[in-house]
């Protein structure tokens, strides 16, 4: 078989995999459930890199991960949060009604309005773009990296990691809760995709995160998952 099997790939693979689950559940429109496997996919990713740097790997194995790490990040962090969205526009206009055995059946409310629905095609097809384009330059400029300075951890990122949509989706996923935004969270949604599509490929610094920085992110996330669940 081609590729590079070792256990520093696993996690990239549950990642994956946590990811495809997320993608099944919000076409079927459990959007909660969904967020949670954002979050998972997130919290794999956030340790792969720190796994694999705990074997000594040949420059075939390092670029191989690399890679696939970034393949991996398109499905995640790419994909995963435009058919989020997708399913919180459908929800937005169509009432689910599921029975006993997760069955889902839909109950058409009102069509949804063609500029809100152009309006979404355009932001996921630039949310998506953006985090290729911020995955194939940041591949790019760590390769080179890597043989300048072969030793040296990196300490920041050019643009916001495509991996930040994890926390950042979950929070705002928890705004829908608060009545007054109810109506609009969609739009607010589609607002946020935009914005963190910028941020993907704005040249600006951000602070690659520590041990203890990792630990305050999986807190907050833990949070916001129990308050998804128990909503």
């Amino acid at each position: 078989m081609i590729g590079f099997y070792n256990y520093t790939v696993i996690l990239t693979f549950v990642g994956v995999i946590s990811s495809l689950l997320g993608i099944a559940s919000a076409s079927l429109g459990f959007i909660g459930r969904a967020i949670i496997f954002l979050m998972v996919s997130g919290l794999c990713d956030m340790f792969d890199g720190r796994v694999a740097r705990t074997r000594e790997r040949n420059e075939n194995e390092k670029k191989f991960g690399i890679q696939l790490d970034s393949l991996a990040d398109i499905i995640c962090f790419g994909v995963l949060p435009v058919v989020i969205g997708y399913a919180i526009l459908i929800k937005k206009y169509i009432s689910p009604l599921t029975t006993d055995w997760g069955e889902v059946k839909s109950l058409l409310v009102n069509p949804i309005p063609p500029v809100i629905k152009v309006a979404y095609i355009i932001i996921s097809s630039l949310f998506v773009l953006a985090a290729i384009i911020r995955l194939a330059y940041f591949n790019v400029m760590e390769d080179e990296r890597q043989q300048l300075e072969p030793s040296q951890p990196r300490k920041y990122y050019d643009g916001l990691p495509v991996t930040s949509v994890s926390l950042l989706l979950p929070i705002i996923y928890l705004l829908q809760k608060i009545e007054a935004l109810q109506n609009y969270f969609h739009l607010i949604y589609m607002a946020a995709l935009l914005i963190i599509a910028a941020l993907f490929v704005i040249k600006i610094k951000v602070r690659k995160p520590g041990l203890r920085d990792m630990f305050i992110f999986i807190g907050i996330g833990f949070v916001a998952s129990v308050v998804i669940l128990m909503l």
